[in-house]
């Protein structure tokens, strides 16, 4: 079908840009800073790489189709178009994703030692809630307050394209919105606490909530 050959185009483009990027950080000696950041921000892990491509598969096959969609593709038989919601309805997607193999990667955590869990905290998160077990887990999606909303419908940031007839008013500069929500005109000197505490909580908090990069282009 259109879906499966749109999936397979998406396997073969990653895969080249994932090889291509990795002959480019680890073939070369490190030359600045930025190429040492990328070097450390690469994952060695070998599940944290296959999760990150399947992901990297699976949007990549969803922006492939519609590309095709938004250049009129249409079924042979009948000349009747396609339309993208038909293409990554419920079926479809679910093909993708265990295609690419974002299904293999949802674990099931073992949390069968009860005494073990309820005294300690594991380092990836599992089991740290016994009812929800992957609640808070590493490599697993971030909840969300609010759904979704994207230009494209997956993966573009709201308004990012002006020309677009119905184009949703864009959305404020990251660094606007803390800088007004928090920001301050003065700086109140603290006789208990230095700035180690701040970067304490940046350390932690860069920790918790660190994205893994895309392999493609992790640099």
């Amino acid at each position: 079908t259109f879906v499966e050959e749109s999936l397979q185009e998406a396997i073969n483009s990653i895969d080249s840009a994932i090889n291509s990027t990795r002959r480019d950080l680890f073939d070369k000696r490190p030359r600045t800073p930025n190429d040492l950041l990328a070097l450390f921000r690469y994952p060695r892990d070998p599940y944290t790489v296959e999760a990150a491509r399947a992901g990297e598969i699976f949007e990549r096959t969803l922006q492939l189709i519609q590309e095709h969609v938004q250049q009129g593709l249409t079924v042979n038989l009948n000349n009747t178009s396609y339309r993208y919601n038909d293409l990554v309805s419920p079926r479809y997607l679910n093909m993708i994703a265990n295609i690419s193999g974002c299904t293999t990667h949802r674990r099931s955590p073992d949390c069968i030692d009860i005494c073990f869990h309820q005294k300690y905290r594991t380092h990836d998160g599992t089991c740290n809630n016994l009812q929800h077990p992957m609640w808070g887990a590493s490599l697993t999606a971030f909840e969300r307050l609010l759904k979704p909303v994207y230009e494209n419908g997956f993966n573009l940031p709201r308004g990012s394209n002006p020309n677009k007839e119905d184009s949703r008013r864009p959305l404020p500069l990251p660094r606007l919105v803390s800088t007004t929500v928090i920001g301050t005109e003065t700086i109140t000197p603290d006789d208990h606490y230095t700035h180690l505490l701040m970067q304490w909580g940046q350390f932690l908090d860069h920790d918790l909530d660190l994205t893994v990069a895309a392999l493609s282009m992790s640099r």
